[in-house]
């Protein structure tokens, strides 16, 4: 509930053209739509990252004091992160920059 991927579908929705999946849980799953496929290993979870533009966190609570290995896999793979403004997210964009990782306030800021 705190990873707020009912954002993650609306800007998938508002956004045609552009392809959006989530991945994880051995799994890619096209947003919207459902369809998916297995990931077979983490060389498969990795290259899916790695085939990505951009990696979304529209977290909306948690990772104060903790990591997300999502956004650290996107990191290894050199993928743009996009991220609610939670601290995690502010300490990578500090290490790495604002042309790394892009943070935003709220769902309107997102979608511009």
């Amino acid at each position: 509930k705190f990873k707020g991927f009912p954002i993650f579908e609306r800007l998938a929705a508002a956004t045609p053209g552009v392809v959006f999946e989530a991945i994880g849980g051995g799994f890619v799953e096209a947003v919207p739509g459902g369809a998916s496929r297995p990931l077979d290993d983490t060389s498969d979870y990795m290259a899916a990252i790695a085939a990505s533009d951009v990696a979304i966190f529209p977290y909306l609570g948690g990772y104060r004091a903790s990591l997300s290995a999502a956004a650290l896999d996107a990191v290894s793979a050199g993928v743009h992160i996009i991220a609610s403004r939670r601290g995690f997210f502010i300490a990578l964009q500090n290490t790495f920059g604002g042309e790394f990782v892009t943070l935003f306030d709220d769902e309107r800021e997102l979608r511009a």
